[in-house]
């Protein structure tokens, strides 16, 4: 006999690097329902204040920081950790290589609309996968050089820009490959238009 369920439940392992990088989980907390970090990731494996989480503030572009203190993340007032609602991303400083878990967001689907506010925001995929150009509406919504992508490089700490021109996005010398952030990997997205851009990923095989 068959046995059928929508949801899909899975993980998969992030290394970790020792420096920053862009983070993003790719699952929702089990069950649904408002996901929270140690909803996804394996916090046992985590050195007390030895891991971190810098959430990006679109309102005023600073970052704020939570510690794993042992127990909880904490930003030293709140200790209830922040919402990774599928998709968004931070930057992470994480002292082992980590586990994370969950159930697949829209599983009968396979698509996820990221609503991408003004200014600046992290993303991932919304799904334990790469997050690839060729899954993603950029061409029917972004307008030319009003959309940029900038790329975190742990090794200095600064982030290279991509413009979007209309076809692709560019440095003014190559184009992004279509592996815009692998698997649990985030970039910070720029939205100039002024409005909100509702970006489409969609993981059905295209074949």
């Amino acid at each position: 006999m068959a046995v059928e369920s929508a949801n899909i439940v899975g993980y998969y392992e992030r290394e970790t690097t020792g420096a920053y990088a862009g983070f993003s989980a790719g699952f929702q907390k089990v069950g649904g329902g408002t996901t929270h970090l140690s909803d996804v990731i394996d916090t046992s494996l985590l050195g007390a204040y030895a891991s971190d989480v810098m959430v990006y503030d679109n309102d005023d572009g600073t970052f704020t920081q939570w510690i794993w203190d042992g127990s909880a993340f904490t930003d030293w007032t709140d200790t209830t950790d922040p919402v990774l609602a599928p998709g968004t991303g931070y930057l992470s400083m994480i002292d082992a290589d980590v586990q994370v878990s969950g159930e697949v967001v829209n599983p009968t689907t396979l698509t996820f609309d990221h609503v991408v506010p003004a200014g600046y925001s992290f993303i991932g995929s919304a799904f334990p996968v790469a997050l690839l150009q060729s899954n993603c509406n950029f061409g029917t919504v972004l307008a030319p050089y009003g959309n940029d992508i900038q790329v975190y490089d742990p090794d200095d700490g600064s982030f290279t820009q991509w413009i979007w021109d209309g076809t692709g996005f560019t440095d003014w010398t190559d184009y992004l490959p279509d592996t815009i952030a692998q698997q649990g990997e985030a970039v910070l997205f720029g939205n100039m238009s002024g409005d909100d851009q509702t970006i489409t990923e969609d993981i059905n095989p295209k074949n």
